[in-house]
């Protein structure tokens, strides 16, 4: 009996080393995810489509403006900062401008000089988005103000014009000219007073040409 006591007691010295051991295993801790905030902020081009880019470069532009709020903060400390955060395509590009050009870079006196050299090397000029969006607006306004959708409002609006008598009435010919989509009715207003022209001496079909002029100026301008 006392050989099977003494048995069970080695036995259980012998397994409580092993429990012990047991208890203080470390896992291995899952790395925690990349955080996404200002200080981790990086900037690269790729992974995302060239037609993303230019909202990249305003995010470049954006935070590089924002490290400059604090009173007493320098360009070039900014600008350093900015180039440990480019990688990718990005930092490739920077490292071909060797160390001359990096220092002509560092020299920029302004953050829109600073991000402009990436928008003309990836995106080309400022220039040329600038001319291309004036375009695209004009191209989309004057999608509104067709010439045939003028003449059929025009036909409409005289009816009505002369229904009511209104040769002499001035507030109907101001009830025209400010019932025309904007900026057409001010572009309109506009070329009547560069000419001197009253509305109660002109015709409603002297004001319906006047308005036509208009809309050929905004369209081709």
């Amino acid at each position: 009996m006392k050989s099977k006591v003494k048995q069970t007691i080695q036995h259980l010295n012998n397994s409580a080393p092993e429990q012990t051991t047991q208890a203080h295993v470390e896992l291995p801790i899952e790395a925690p995810p990349y955080f996404i905030g200002n200080s981790q902020q990086r900037f690269s081009f790729d992974k995302i489509l060239p037609s993303e880019w230019r909202d990249k470069v305003y995010e470049m532009h954006a935070w590089s403006t924002e490290q400059l709020l604090p009173q007493g903060t320098s360009l070039p400390t900014v600008i350093d900062k900015f180039v440990a955060k480019i990688h990718g395509t990005l930092r490739q590009w920077w490292i071909t401008f060797g160390s001359y050009g990096q220092l002509q870079i560092r020299q920029t006196p302004t953050v829109d000089s600073l991000i402009a050299h990436i928008h003309n090397e990836f995106l080309g000029s400022w220039e040329h988005y600038t001319t291309q969006s004036r375009e695209e607006y004009l191209a989309t306004r004057c999608y509104f103000f067709k010439r045939k959708d003028l003449e059929k409002y025009y036909e409409r609006m005289s009816k009505r014009f002369y229904a009511l008598g209104g040769i002499d009435d001035v507030n109907l010919k101001q009830a025209y000219l400010k019932s025309l989509p904007e900026p057409l009715g001010n572009e309109t207003a506009r070329i009547l007073s560069m000419k001197n022209i009253a509305l109660h001496t002109t015709t409603f079909g002297e004001l319906y040409q006047t308005s036509l002029a208009a809309l050929e100026k905004l369209c081709n301008h």
